[in-house]
């Protein structure tokens, strides 16, 4: 319509076009408008919606208007749909809102514009009214992450859909389906409640009740350690059973301060016990690397203390074995095993077995001893796995799914045993056929050592009939071998032990010299810093005689109004102009009697408080308006604040809770007051006694901070208390004493550092003329600037070189004479 002002062009009747009204090379001679007709709808979005309406319909064609006034109307199913103004698109795309129905129907879409109307007679608008079946699980914990699956009919109807349980939205999982809606519920409040579905404008609540009950409670951990390779088995158990029940899930998880995590799912052995399994935790250093362990219930975290995750322990191979790593062992047994390797008790549940049969062990820190079975023994367990084995596969054969495991492990296994034999082809041909020999031999048993996930294999046993009786020829010629190789290490030891001493009084020579020369300077140190520290005590003594105190009135008003000290002087002084009197009517002054009534004042308190729309900085303002209206008698003001704190304290005791949280958060008329009574008794000790010391105190340690260089980014100083923010970098730097004149013409003295920036002059500079004031009337430092003046030059000022020296750095200007 507007290109039909400046063209002169609009809409054809005869031709259905857009043409020239004149003067172009084709003119419509028919019926001539300014509004395009040809309206053409080509699909809409979504085609069904609750009964209830509110379902924004996506309308997609063409000449659709320019403007939402264009379109007159828009039925759908019989029934008027709002045309709303976000979401349109000229002639394109038009939104609307579904108007509700007295019963679930289906119907054709029908828009009609200022120039024509357009019916869509498929796919047809359904009404459905949609309906909610159960809820499960039945109950979650409050600090959720439970999984709801919600139940019932036409689920997947209308646009928008939330979820609600007492109050907290539930996150959808995922799109609904006809019959199911999944969500993830937040953080619920305690309590039995019913679940809401909202579709558009639709709401149904569950038949089902939905309950949250509190955090499943710790009760005990058999273990608190593990190894790298995880796989540890640890019983959980809760105090709670009926918590426990609402647990929908458990994870253990385990975290390194490197930023590796493991996390391992746990099953239910018991009414209030779960059975984990810890997760591996791959970190360069288990014993350096500091870990966390947590347990995930749901959403709600528990922190394991004392957690400790060792190294694996490592396996030696068994001593005296030959070349194909097997070591030969009577038929008979009756022999102990000694088994080597580094931290082998540091968690327990280590498990060593022998040809696939466990054994019981004796296990140390670098030992395991153990009894190997007998060769006959080994084999009637081996002839009883294989018949539990046969007997487990003629259980399974029934099904197909059974059969397709055993095809898919029978050909792991061949690919297995052919990897094998690909790798031990690498090795020479007389270890090949010797090894092969043995290991397909019934007389060989593979020695396996496990603990969680970790496995190791320490050798093999072979089983064999030798006479162990004899001395072998390797027993003679080890030890005459060994006793050479002892005398040639024993005269290279000699040698270099004598070498060694030479150098060893040399450098101790060396550092005796150097020892003396730093005792020195560091006893001169010592010396130059006692005597400015002796200085600087007298200077300190003589300048903390005035000590700026704020009057009573200052430090009421702060206490009970704090905030903004103009708006707080600005209230007092037009509640105690003439003007701003207000005269006590009967009704204020029988509320002034009432307020002097003990029972009276509780109870108004108690009233208050249990309102729920008086937040916690309406409490205050409570507190502190009492406290200026009962000031006066101090006596009734105590007694009613003990009577308010006796009555808090029975009522936190009551829910049981911890007592050392009692007067942590202030949240409560009586805690406020019990505040304001403590400071308006305080006072008076702080101005006598107590303001001096400490006062003193800060003087002392900000007067010692001065002394030494401060680092002006990092706030790390030379002379600091504090050992984290203790500069511990050497830097060269003089003391510069000098006079600073103020405003006034008054010469102050103050003593600057070469290294000092100007930032650190100018807050020495006016702590110099204003020492003593309060810090309400001491300028800032941005407010003047430093002009240095020598005899025979020309006045400087000083001022800030914030020139970038890299990306990441910029100069600071120091003072340097």
């Amino acid at each position: 319509r507007a290109n039909s002002m400046l063209r002169q062009c609009g809409w054809c009747g005869e031709t259905s076009k857009c043409l020239l009204q004149f003067g172009g090379y084709e003119i419509c001679d028919g019926s001539y408008s300014n509004v395009c007709v040809g309206l053409s709808i080509e699909s809409f979005e979504p085609k069904h919606g609750p009964v209830e309406g509110g379902t924004m319909v996506t309308i997609r064609g063409s000449n659709l208007g320019s403007r939402t006034s264009d379109i007159t109307s828009i039925k759908i199913a019989g029934l008027p749909c709002e045309v709303q103004a976000e979401g349109f698109e000229v002639s394109r795309t038009v939104v609307c809102k579904t108007s509700p129905s007295s019963t679930p129907k289906h119907g054709v879409l029908e828009v009609e514009t200022s120039g024509d109307r357009h019916i869509f007679p498929q796919p047809l608008f359904t009404y459905k009214r949609y309906k909610v079946h159960d809820v499960s699980p039945r109950c979650g914990i409050v600090a959720g992450g439970t999984q709801l699956t919600v139940a019932g009919e036409e689920l997947n109807i209308g646009v928008s859909m939330s979820v609600i349980v007492g109050g907290t939205m539930c996150d959808l999982k995922e799109t609904p389906t006809q019959k199911e809606v999944q969500c993830t519920i937040r953080n619920p409040v305690v309590g039995t409640t019913r679940l809401q579905l909202n579709i558009d404008e639709g709401l149904v609540s569950s038949p089902t009740s939905y309950e949250v009950v509190p955090n499943p409670r710790l009760g005990s951990l058999s273990a608190a350690s593990s190894i790298k390779s995880g796989g540890i088995p640890l019983e959980v158990e809760f105090r709670d059973e009926d918590r426990v029940e609402c647990v929908q899930s458990l994870r253990l998880l385990l975290q390194s301060v490197s930023r590796v995590n493991g996390e391992e799912e746990c099953y239910r052995s018991g009414a209030k016990r779960y059975t984990c399994r810890t997760p591996s935790l791959r970190v360069e250093n288990a014993s350096a690397d500091s870990v966390e362990a947590h347990l995930l219930v749901d959403n709600h975290v528990i922190r394991l203390d004392h957690f400790t995750v060792h190294e694996d322990p490592v396996m030696e191979p068994i001593n005296n074995t030959d070349t194909d790593g097997y070591i030969e062992w009577p038929v008979s047994g009756g022999r102990e095993l000694v088994l080597n390797g580094r931290n082998l008790n540091r968690v327990p549940g280590i498990e060593v077995s022998i040809g696939g049969m466990p054994v019981s062990i004796k296990v140390t820190m670098d030992h395991i001893v153990l009894t190997p079975p007998t060769f006959n023994q080994l084999k009637e367990y081996r002839a009883r796995v294989k018949k539990e084995q046969a007997a487990a596969a003629r259980n399974q054969r029934d099904t197909s799914r059974s059969k397709r495991e055993i095809s898919r492990s029978k050909r792991d296994t061949s690919r297995s045993k052919r990897d094998e034999s690909r790798s031990k082809r690498d090795e020479s041909r007389d270890a090949r056929e010797t090894a092969g020999e043995r290991e397909s031999s019934e007389y060989s048993a593979v020695v396996n050592v496990r603990l969680g996930l970790w496995e190791s294999t320490a050798g093999r046993l072979y089983y064999t009939n030798a006479n162990a009786g004899g001395v072998p020829y390797v027993a003679i010629i080890i030890p005459i071998a060994g006793f050479i190789v002892l005398v040639v290490v024993l005269s290279y030891v000699g040698m270099k032990y004598h070498r060694s001493q030479k150098t060893h009084r040399r450098t101790l020579k060396t550092v005796r010299m150097h020892m003396e020369k730093l005792e020195m300077r560091v006893a001169n140190e010592c010396k130059d810093a006692f005597t400015a520290l002796q200085t600087h005590l007298t200077d300190m003594q003589g300048d903390v005689a005035d000590i700026p105190f704020r009057p009573f009135s200052d430090f009421m008003t702060n206490v009970l109004f704090p905030g903004s000290e103009t708006e707080t002087r600005d209230l007092l002084a037009k509640l105690s102009a003439p003007s701003s009197k207000v005269v006590e009517t009967p009704a204020i002054a029988q509320f002034r009697r009432l307020l002097r009534e003990k029972e009276f004042l509780q109870k108004f308190v108690e009233v208050v408080e249990a309102d729920p729309n008086f937040d916690v900085a309406n409490k205050c303002k409570m507190a502190s308006l009492l406290v200026i209206v009962i000031s006066s008698d101090m006596t009734y003001l105590t007694e009613v604040l003990f009577s308010l704190m006796e009555k808090l304290i029975d009522k936190f005791l009551a829910k049981k809770n911890h007592p050392q949280l009692l007067l942590r958060r202030t949240e409560s008329v009586a805690d406020k007051l019990l505040t304001h009574w403590l400071n308006y008794c305080c006072y008076h000790y702080l101005i006598n006694h107590a303001g001096k010391s400490i006062f003193t105190l800060f003087s002392a340690i900000k007067s010692s901070l001065d002394l030494g260089p401060q680092d002006e980014i990092t706030f790390e100083a030379k002379s600091s208390l504090n050992n984290e923010k203790m500069l511990r970098e050497t830097i060269e730097f003089k003391a510069i004493s000098g006079i600073v004149r103020d405003l006034n013409k008054f010469e102050h003295p103050v003593t600057l550092l070469t290294c000092d920036s100007l930032k650190q002059c100018k807050r020495k500079v006016i702590e110099a003329v204003h020492r003593n004031k309060p810090a309400s009337q001491i300028p800032s430092i941005d407010s003047f600037d430093l002009m240095y003046i020598r005899s025979g030059n020309t006045p400087v000022i000083l001022r800030e070189n914030h020139a970038p020296v890299s990306i990441s750095a910029v100069r600071q200007s120091t003072v340097i004479i």
